[in-house]
């Protein structure tokens, strides 16, 4: 019976649309011969028709969507009287059970099940799956700020501006931000993407620690002092170097977003897909240090340790370009470029000894002719600017010449160890030469 029914219902729709069509078609065929006056108030009184039919469709489609909005703003209220309730019991160092929880949770479900929007509903099933594992109060409430979000863009609103953290701050009083938002810089989160970046080959496997005379870069500096300004300053030193990669690569990098930015140096081909995720994911964890979370002291150690390799991998990376343009340089010398490449050359070895040494082992020539005019073309001075300025370009070279040093000892019992013991041979026999 219902079949029937079904194919009765198909039926009366197909008579309806062909009956219309034939009207309409009848309409269009004589309107043509009607007189104008007709035409014209067939025409008005068609218009008139359907702008009716539309108004009435917007006015009753307003009056729908103000009713959807007021009950799902009541069912919200919901989920907002929850948060307060959960917050105020955290404060207290009182979780509420699930029994407490139960009559609020059921109301707020009533009313998503009615109101709520896909978004929300995911959003509040996964707070839900992860709940079960029984969260801590700190990352409950990420989870519940996460809905709190799909509500407030439900409604209409615009959050992109918004970090995490703010909206559960309107909550909180200063003391229960720092108790319950100062979640910290996990150590489970960072050292799994520093092992993908190790794993990929981008990053070198840790070194003994008597190998690992290097260049100390400026995050380093703060260590002990403020932990938060360190980790601030290992991210800056990283999307610093991430923009100059993209300079270097004719890449547009100024005030472009860094997602933006290490996609374009994928599609460059200098950071892989792997690589240019596990950085962008390690990004976001490092900028909470900068909005006041807890930093503690593993953490602190993880950054001194793997912060400079990561910052080496970039520095390679970087190098990868100019150092054969050096090298070619270097090639086409005459008298008056030899001291300002040759100095270049021995600075691209402190930045990228790695690098530095692959290049040189494609070009012996080059190497050996860097190598054996080392002490005229970087460590000697051709002219007098003064005696206080002569005094400070000694100290600068001296500098130069540690920090070449210590470059050629990272090299040590790897790959490259025989040229690194050359360099060093060289280094130690060389003093500052002034001629004037």
């Amino acid at each position: 019976m219902s079949n029937v029914l079904k194919i009765l219902s198909y039926i009366a729709v197909l008579v309806f649309i062909v009956v219309g069509a034939w009207l309409s078609w009848i309409f269009l065929t004589n309107i043509n011969s009607a007189d104008p006056s007709v035409k014209a108030g067939l025409i008005g009184l068609l218009g008139m028709f359907l702008v009716a039919l539309i108004t009435n469709y917007q006015t009753k489609k307003r009056e729908i969507d103000a009713r959807h909005f007021t009950e799902r703003r009541k069912g919200y209220e919901q989920f907002v009287n929850l948060l307060f309730d959960f917050i105020e019991s955290s404060k207290n160092n009182k979780n509420l059970t699930e029994k407490e929880m139960l009559p609020q949770i059921i109301l707020f479900k009533k009313a998503l099940l009615i109101w709520g929007g896909p978004n929300i509903i995911k959003a509040w099933n996964q707070f839900e799956i992860k709940s079960s594992d029984k969260l801590p109060p700190e990352k409950a409430l990420e989870e519940m700020e996460k809905i709190l979000k799909e509500i407030r863009k439900d409604l209409g609103h615009d959050d992109s501006k918004l970090e995490s953290g703010n909206l559960l701050g309107l909550f909180l009083i200063a003391e229960d931000k720092k108790k319950l938002l100062e979640v910290g810089l996990e150590l489970r989160k960072l050292m799994p993407l520093s092992q993908k970046l190790e794993d990929s080959g981008f990053v070198r496997a840790n070194r003994e620690p008597q190998k690992q005379k290097r260049h100390i870069y400026a995050f380093e500096s703060v260590t002990g002092d403020d932990p938060n300004l360190l980790l601030s300053g290992l991210r800056i030193e990283i999307e610093s170097r991430l923009r100059e990669i993209a300079r270097n690569r004719n890449i547009k990098a100024d005030k472009v977003p860094l997602g933006k930015l290490t996609n374009e140096l994928i599609k460059k081909e200098v950071l892989s897909v792997e690589e240019a995720a596990s950085i962008k994911d390690l990004l976001p964890l490092l900028n909470k240090a900068a909005h006041g979370v807890s930093v503690d002291k593993k953490t602190v150690d993880w950054a001194l340790e793997f912060g400079p390799r990561l910052l080496d991998a970039l520095e390679d990376r970087l190098r990868e370009l100019d150092i054969p343009k050096l090298v070619e340089q270097w090639k086409d010398r005459d008298g008056a470029a030899v001291a300002e490449i040759g100095t270049e050359l021995s600075k691209a070895l402190v930045r990228a000894p790695q690098t530095f040494m692959q290049v040189m082992r494609d070009d012996t020539e080059s190497y050996n002719s860097w190598l054996k005019g080392i002490a005229q073309h970087t460590f000697t001075i051709y002219e007098s600017r003064g005696e206080v300025e002569d005094d400070l370009y000694i100290a600068y070279y001296e500098e130069l010449k540690r920090l070449m040093i210590s470059a050629a000892e990272t090299l040590i019992g790897g790959e490259f160890e025989s040229e690194a013991q050359q360099i060093l041979n060289a280094l130690e026999a060389i003093d500052i030469s002034r001629i004037w």
